[in-house]
């Protein structure tokens, strides 16, 4: 069966291929329609590739994170990440030279002989109007188009008046915490009609644990910086704007003028600690951090030089079984040195499309018995953590610390069946000294987890933080105040007022 994402891409490409040969071969009208038809060909060549590079990483062709990563640079991605952007510039190059041959230059410059020449031009037009109406029908263009029409919002309510303050007051409980992003291990992979067998450590731990159900994906927190931004800060990552007030839309990235739960940490004396398997500079995670209270930030090369030996590596970066090693000493160091501290982690290894081999699962056999290759790596994922979730709890360290183990986004592109289930959920495991297994589920997003993480941290209960609203607590969040879609819209609406949290001006 064709993907309809496909068809809906190569149906105007092909009209305006077929229709520009056409002009080229056979109706070789006037230079200037020539010209004309190579300029709209060449837009829609373009649109085609940047599409098809997007799609191979979304599954949903060019969303929120595409523009993203393109205003704020794609630093630190290796080069097999990037091939498919080199593919495409490469075949956007060669055809390019070949359609201006056949378009514009010289080759074929007589019409043919019975045909008029006023016969030619109007097929000439025809066969203009025929690619414009294919470029603007592109998926590229609509897809660009409505994210464009959300930079001018209308009938929005004022943002400041569902926006809660950090209260810097507040005071720790000095209990450390342990922060596991799990990337793209959404809960729906725990569901045992639908993925049988596949995390069977997960739902182990799920049992053992507070389990949140219920958390959505709001707009504007699809990919993993602005799952983090979301989880720890209350707000989404308003990526696409017209002006910055004057100031680097890279250094806007970390959202300086945020109070985030690491600002709140870093003020009540804890010692914090980031570590994760890809470069730093990806996406600004690294100023990210930086930025917000963490002592230590470790990235690829960091964890690479801490453990004192050359690491192999995905194409994403240090492999996840060297990440978890690298956990272990570092709890061990810094709980005997920097109480209270925090430590939160990425894994990488469950990325989409595919994920990677992990040394130590391909050495231990861990497998599922699946055809889906991404589901191979989600049960090397479960063992990792299961096998840490088990030393956790036998250490020293569990007696004062929280474990979170939670989703940074849901999956993008793979090959299970997950992106056409309905009530997809991240998420969300709580374990710890004074923490009583339990399901509950709310309707919400992952920007009411920062306020809940206060909460298990704090003295007393925080009832939000930014657009977060604690789920621990009474108060409705904004999904459940809302509905999801009026929800959505509002918060797409308040864009331009989310960047004045990106400007150190008051929404």
């Amino acid at each position: 069966m064709v993907d309809p994402i496909t068809v809906e891409v190569l149906f105007p490409a092909l009209l305006a291929l077929s229709t520009a040969l056409a002009s080229g071969l056979v109706l070789r009208p006037a230079l200037i329609i020539r010209i004309t038809t190579f300029i709209l060909f060449s837009l829609l060549l373009f649109s085609t590739l940047f599409y098809a590079a997007a799609d191979n990483y979304t599954g949903r062709g060019i969303d929120e994170s595409v523009y993203f990563h393109i205003l704020f640079g794609i630093e630190g991605l290796g080069a097999e990440v990037i091939y498919p952007i080199i593919y495409s510039a490469a075949a956007f190059a060669i055809v390019l030279i070949l359609s201006y041959m056949l378009l514009v230059g010289n080759l074929y410059n007589k019409p043919l002989k019975f045909l008029s020449k006023s016969a030619h031009n109007i097929a000439a037009i025809a066969i203009g109007a025929n690619i414009t109406i294919a470029f603007a029908t592109h998926p590229t263009v609509q897809q660009s188009k409505d994210l464009y029409e959300t930079l001018f919002p209308s009938e929005v309510s004022d943002v400041s008046s569902f926006l809660y303050p950090a209260d810097q007051t507040l005071q720790h409980s000095g209990k450390n915490l342990i922060y596991i992003y799990l990337e793209s291990v959404e809960s729906t992979f725990l569901r045992e009609d639908q993925f049988p067998g596949l995390m069977k450590n997960l739902q182990r731990i799920e049992k053992e644990s507070l389990n949140i159900k219920g958390i959505r994906q709001a707009p504007m927190t699809e990919w993993t910086i602005a799952g983090m931004t979301a989880s720890q800060c209350g707000i989404p990552l308003a990526s696409v704007f017209p002006k910055v007030n004057g100031q680097k839309r890279r250094d806007l990235a970390a959202l300086p003028a945020t109070y985030c739960t690491g600002d709140w940490l870093r003020d009540s004396g804890a010692y914090l600690v980031y570590m994760g398997g890809a470069d730093l500079a990806f996406a600004s995670k690294g100023k990210f951090y930086s930025e917000h209270g963490f002592s230590e930030v470790m990235g690829g090369d960091d964890i690479e030089a801490y453990l004192g030996r050359a690491l192999p590596r995905s194409k994403w970066g240090v492999y996840d079984d060297d990440l978890f090693e690298a956990i272990y000493k570092k709890l061990n160091e810094i709980h005997k040195d920097k109480q209270p501290y925090a430590l939160v982690a990425l894994t990488l290894d469950t990325h989409s499309p595919e994920g990677h081999d992990t040394p130590e699962c391909i050495k231990l056999g861990i497998s599922h018995p699946s055809d889906s290759i991404i589901e191979q790596r989600l049960a090397c994922a479960d063992y990792l953590i299961g096998k840490f979730f088990d030393w956790f709890k036998e250490s020293e360290i569990s007696k004062n610390t929280i474990l979170i183990i939670a989703s940074d986004h849901f999956i993008m592109r793979n090959d299970t069946k997950v992106t056409t289930i309905e009530n997809r959920e991240n998420l969300f495991l709580v374990y710890g000294p004074g923490i009583k297994p339990a399901m509950i589920r709310r309707n919400a997003c992952t920007m009411d987890i920062a306020p809940t993480v206060m909460s298990l941290l704090s003295d007393k209960e925080v009832p939000g933080l930014g657009l977060g609203r604690n789920l621990l607590g009474a108060q409705p969040t904004l999904i459940e105040q809302m509905g999801f879609d009026e929800f959505s819209r509002q918060l797409q609406g308040w864009r331009p007022q989310l960047w004045n949290l990106w400007t150190s001006q008051s929404p």
